[in-house]
């Protein structure tokens, strides 16, 4: 049991300082990772069900596909350093996993989600103190907390804790301390998404919390659904005119851009993307077709990086990264991967229905959130959800134990 602490410990320092703390540290911390997460690989060759197997196989073919896009970026003479570096954040990716399952077999699931929420609320702590002491940046007029990483990486984080506490409020007893104490802590992650002011978080966790709302209250459901909308529809309105997000959807479809890749003036910096996007697919279409320019090459390829010295900027749809970064072959197997990660989720998981619905929900708005921004390769997919999928198949296995 102490071995598990000790795992949770170093996993909330590594990922909920991400970003601050030095390589010294950080390197010592991670091998504690390794460590438990190879304890964690030992029980699962032990013990692990046929449902678990199958989900570390999917993991294994996305970490396999990364590695493999990484050598396309060689032949395609691009920045193989960048390209390494992404291969071996989603290696990483594979010890999170089985320290989850270990610590999840032994201490039980909601353990390790509350260390989910504990770091994605050290990193929405951090965003606001940077507002107070005014480091934070400030883009398109709008101040966006940060913290340790950037406004959007650090948002992506938030969103995956905020639907870890709401897991954990569901499955609290009504007005218990738990209940009260866990509904707090999502209401203000949610709070710090609409300040921060990233659309696609506060449109994702809105789409995603109504629907786990309906799925997991069954009764009444048309009753409920109904006040559900009437609430996001109030809430709705007070974020568009009275917050920060609401500035920055009225600028993202009203205020004017400049790209600097063509120095065309747009309408709108949704406009701005759309235009980018076509770049990188023209790109693509005419030099990398098959497999793609390789993992993280986005920002390196000439139909964005014209009329920069270094990188172009990201693609802002992950989605449109993997066609032109993977291609057909490889992008196939990834997207077919996901799928089926979370179909398994789906239908699997039925016996435990908290579990069920907080993997499911952090999925789904990962999956949700990849259409407006940058999410594979940032902490909230590489480590926060590989930690939740490796506690809700942990519980699972856990459940046939006793």
């Amino acid at each position: 049991m102490r071995k598990s602490y000790l795992g949770l410990t170093c996993t909330l320092i590594y990922v909920g300082f991400l970003g601050a703390i030095p390589v010294l540290l950080a390197a010592p911390l991670f091998a504690v990772v390794c460590y438990i997460g190879f304890l964690g690989y030992r029980l699962y060759l032990n013990s692990a069900s046929g449902l678990t197997r199958r989900q570390f196989f999917f993991q294994l073919m996305l970490v396999l596909t990364s590695v493999f896009s990484a050598i396309v970026v060689l032949k395609n003479g691009l920045d193989f350093e960048r390209g390494v570096g992404l291969a071996f954040r989603t290696v990483s990716t594979i010890p999170f996993f089985f320290v989850a399952y270990y610590c999840s077999r032994v201490l039980g699931s909601y353990s390790v989600l509350a260390v989910v929420v504990a770091a994605g609320s050290i990193h929405a702590f951090n965003g606001l103190l940077s507002v107070v002491f005014g480091f934070a940046p400030v883009i398109g007029g709008v101040i966006r907390p940060s913290g340790f990483l950037s406004p959007n990486i650090t948002a992506n984080s938030v969103m995956v804790a905020a639907l870890c506490a709401f897991g954990l409020f569901l499955g609290s007893r009504i007005r218990s301390r738990e209940w009260f104490f866990t509904g707090a802590i999502f209401f203000l992650l949610v709070f710090f998404l609409v300040y921060s002011a990233t659309i696609k978080n506060v449109l994702t966790i809105g789409v995603v919390g109504f629907w786990l709302y309906l799925v997991f209250f069954k009764r009444q459901r048309v009753a409920r659904g109904a006040f559900a909308l009437g609430a996001i529809f109030i809430f709705a309105l007070i974020v568009i005119f009275f917050t920060p997000t609401g500035a920055r959807v009225l600028e993202t479809f009203s205020g004017g851009t400049v790209s600097e890749t063509t120095g065309k003036a747009t309408p709108s910096s949704f406009e701005w993307r759309v235009m980018h996007w076509t770049l990188l697919i023209a790109d693509w279409w005419q030099n990398y077709r098959i497999f793609g320019s390789g993992i993280g090459q986005a920002v390196n390829m000439e139909g964005i990086r014209a009329g920069f010295d270094e990188e172009g900027p990201i693609a802002h749809n992950d989605y449109v990264a993997l066609l032109v970064e993977f291609g057909p072959v490889l992008g196939a197997i990834v997207v077919g991967c996901w799928a089926a990660i979370f179909r398994q989720a789906l239908f699997s998981l039925k016996s435990l229905p908290v579990v069920r619905a907080t993997c499911l929900g952090v999925l789904a708005a990962l999956y949700i959130a990849m259409f407006g921004g940058n999410v594979m390769f940032t902490a909230a997919y590489l480590y926060l959800l590989w930690f939740v999928i490796g506690a809700s198949y942990g519980e699972y296995d856990r459940s046939f134990q006793f």
